[in-house]
């Protein structure tokens, strides 16, 4: 399974192997990787995977090839385990293009009936630097440039919160690797970096650590240390950035660009109250009228105002009217 929707694992017979490994029983499977999207369109990598019972009490090991070479493994896991980084060159829509990944085997039954294949993002190691060489220089054994800390397969059920703490600490020490690389070898005086790891967390699990939202009291006690977790993910990030610098000649600031909070129920309908409060207008057609409309909300419970000198069809003056609005 990938960031996409998963794939069903078919097992079969293997054939057409070299270099067999000695097991009891094996089964093969094609593994077909889906990217869903990325920095490059890239094609699918198929990869063929050995299932094997190396001892004769049941299926305990898993071997992921390129092709049918058990000589060459991708990655050799047992259930629970994850791969090293792994690092490769994928052909891309703009040419073939190094990029980093890594699997874990989430489960693996005696019987192979339930086997559970999880494959990281594949992170792609170059074109999100300026300069375009910086990104080249950064090196990480342990860690990966993950985008969104593994939420959103937790959300969508692959797997539990050890797991997805796990892949939260894999990107948070290509974080440590990436910063104090730059700390420790380029010139700075400003260095600034935003860390999305708690709003990610909060996105998927605020309403499940929330006593107000929560099923039960075991399951916001158990939510509430996956949050205590995420929040010492990033002491040590920032103790790592602080090792980097003399703390006698420089200012640390840490700063939330917001807050967040549990809902136990449907969003309020926002532009409905806003169109109450006489702060948005519409049109006969149902279109907003940005002439008498002061206020605007956005996506679930954001309010913009309708700015005079920064919004295009801004109507509402700077100082006294603004606050007012805000009002």
């Amino acid at each position: 399974v990938g960031q996409g929707q998963p794939d069903v694992i078919v097992l079969k017979e293997p054939t057409g192997w070299r270099n067999m490994r000695q097991a009891k029983r094996a089964l093969e499977a094609t593994l077909v990787v889906r990217p869903s999207s990325g920095r490059y369109r890239m094609e699918r990598p198929v990869w063929q995977m050995l299932v094997l019972d190396t001892k004769g009490e049941g299926y305990d090991k898993v071997i992921i090839c390129d092709g049918k070479d058990a000589a060459s493994p991708i990655a050799e896991l047992k259930k629970g385990q994850w791969a090293p980084i792994i690092t490769r060159e994928f052909p891309t829509q703009a040419g073939p293009k190094k990029a980093a990944f890594t699997l874990k085997l989430l489960e693996l039954s005696k019987d192979a009936e339930d086997i559970r294949l999880y494959h990281s993002c594949i992170c792609a190691l170059d074109g999100w630097s300026y300069p375009e060489s910086l990104a080249t220089e950064i090196k990480s054994k342990k860690g990966l440039p993950y985008p969104e800390s593994g939420f959103t397969a937790f959300d969508r059920g692959w797997f539990d919160t050890d797991t997805v703490l796990e892949i939260a600490e894999l990107e948070r020490q290509w974080w440590s690797d990436a910063c104090t690389y730059i700390l420790k070898n380029k010139p700075w005086d400003l260095f600034i970096m935003q860390y999305h790891l708690p709003d990610h967390a909060w996105h998927s699990i605020s309403w499940l650590m929330d006593p107000a939202t929560a099923k039960s009291e075991a399951e916001w006690k158990k939510y509430q240390e996956v949050e205590l977790a995420t929040y010492q993910m990033c002491d040590r990030l920032a103790a790592d950035l602080f090792a980097c610098a003399d703390e006698n000649e420089t200012v640390y600031a840490l700063v939330s660009d917001h807050g967040a909070k549990a809902t136990n129920g449907p969003y309020p309908n926002i532009q409905k109250i806003l169109q109450d409060a006489g702060l948005l207008a519409r049109n006969a057609d149902g279109s907003i009228n940005w002439s008498k409309t002061r206020a605007i909300g956005q996506r679930s419970v954001y309010v913009y105002v309708n700015l005079k000198g920064r919004d295009p069809d801004g109507i509402v003056e700077p100082g006294r009217e603004y606050r007012q609005v805000q009002e």
